[in-house]
Formats: C-alpha cells, sequence, structure tokens
C-alpha cells in the first residue's frame, strides 16, 4: 500500500516541485527564499505529486496587509480526485494560522477550480478581468460597476464584486472588455 505524507517542501526538493511551476520560477524561488513554511508537496512513496505555495498578500498588493494568498495548488492528473488537493490546501491554512494570517485569497484558473475551492468553503467575491490595457475598450470604466482596478505594466486587472460563481458572466466581460482572462477570486475566513 502506497503512503500519502503533504509535509513541506525542503530546500533540497525544492527543484523537484519546479516542474509543477509554468510561469515565473524566479518568483517561486524568490518566495521559497522568504516563506519556506508556506510551500507544501504531496509525497506518494516520497516521490512529489502535487505542490502548493503562497506568500503574503503584501507582496503583491501592499496595502493588504491581513491576507494570505494561495498562489498554485497542483496535483498530476494521475493522482487527482484522491483527496490530495484538499489535504495540501488544509495544511497550507494550517501554516496561515501559525503566521497570524485568518484570510486566504486565491484567483481560480477554470470550472473545475472553482468547484474545488467550493468544496473547501472558499466563497467567490470578485471577477478578475485581466488583459492589455491598450486592447480594452476606451470608456471600459462605463461599461460595467467596477469595484477595483490595478495596472501592472501594460496589463490592466479589473474587479467586480460578487457573492456566487456564475459562469455565463465570465463569457459576459470577456465580450465586453475585449479579453480572454476572467476567473473569480475566491476568499476564506480560517
Amino acid at each position: 500500500m502506497s503512503e500519502i505524507q503533504i509535509r513541506l517542501i525542503v530546500k533540497d526538493k525544492i527543484k523537484e516541485a519546479l516542474n509543477f511551476i509554468w510561469h515565473n520560477p524566479e518568483q517561486f524561488l524568490n518566495l521559497y527564499s522568504k516563506y519556506p513554511d508556506l510551500f507544501l508537496g504531496c509525497y506518494l512513496d516520497d516521490i512529489l505529486v502535487g505542490t502548493c505555495y503562497g506568500c503574503p498578500f503584501s507582496e503583491e498588493i501592499p496595502k493588504e496587509k491581513d491576507k494570505i494568498i494561495l498562489k498554485h495548488i497542483s496535483v498530476l492528473p494521475e493522482h487527482r480526485r484522491k483527496g490530495y488537493a484538499t489535504k495540501l490546501i488544509q495544511l497550507f491554512e494550517e501554516q496561515a494560522k501559525k503566521r497570524k494570517f485568518y484570510n486566504i485569497t486565491l484567483s481560480s484558473a477554470d470550472e473545475i477550480s472553482d468547484s474545488f475551492y467550493l468544496k473547501n468553503k472558499y466563497f467567490p467575491t470578485k471577477y478578475m478581468i485581466r488583459g492589455e490595457k491598450e486592447k480594452m475598450p476606451e470608456n471600459y470604466k462605463k461599461l460595467y460597476n467596477l469595484s477595483d482596478e490595478r495596472i501592472v505594466g501594460n496589463m490592466l486587472f479589473l474587479y467586480v464584486n460578487c457573492d456566487r460563481c456564475v459562469p455565463s458572466l465570465k463569457e459576459k466581460f470577456r465580450n465586453l472588455f475585449h479579453v480572454d482572462d476572467v476567473k473569480f477570486i475566491f476568499e476564506k475566513k480560517i
């Protein structure tokens, strides 16, 4: 019988964890150097089959000092639907509490992820609409009731408050704002 363990990713295993990261490995390594206790691995017979990591949200938005962001969670396809991701997120929540963070925020990748976060008692709070500023309609601020906006480089992030998942609104926002990337922002008080 195979043994599953959810534990911190130790320094000599960090290169192995990079295989789960498809963007910005430099940021991953930088955050690991600051917050190694927020980098978790799911090991099956000592083989890494899933990862989860995050950091204080103030790393991205300095005014957000009371939240922690779950930046990534992933389990290899052949090991999904066995509860491993749930165990990873539960340990992440415990680690967040140890750092005195009681609010977790994250963005969801797709409808399967949306279901996973809902099952784990995360609730949608916003739609995040991301696109290149120059491709957005000039009157984008008037198209919908925006709760916030941020500019990072040439990317514009628009936010619309919500209290439930309505996938059809994602499509509406894609068309309205001429973007491909619309996600839910989920939060959980722990």
